[in-house]
């Protein structure tokens, strides 16, 4: 990836910044989402894929930006990708 992915995603990883990004993307820029109710997550995940000899293959992939929030009884994750 290119330094402006890079530049961007480590601008997300603030969780002030991220919650308000959040809102103003989800919720039309009304505090919903706080940047108290948000943690860090894993960010990596397995990719399965079959490829044209028919094997299943699988590869380690890492979301850009991935927080969670944690609002009691739910927890609900928020992936942004670029």
């Amino acid at each position: 990836m290119g330094k402006k992915n890079d530049r961007l995603n480590q601008y997300l990883e603030k969780t002030e910044i991220f919650a308000e990004f959040c809102n103003v993307a989800i919720y039309d820029g009304q505090r919903e989402i706080l940047a108290q109710d948000l943690a860090d997550a894993q960010r990596n995940y397995m990719r399965m894929k079959r490829g044209r000899d028919g094997v299943l293959r699988s590869k380690v992939r890492e979301r850009d930006v991935l927080k969670l929030l944690c609002r009691t009884p739910h927890f609900v994750k928020i992936v942004v990708e670029n």
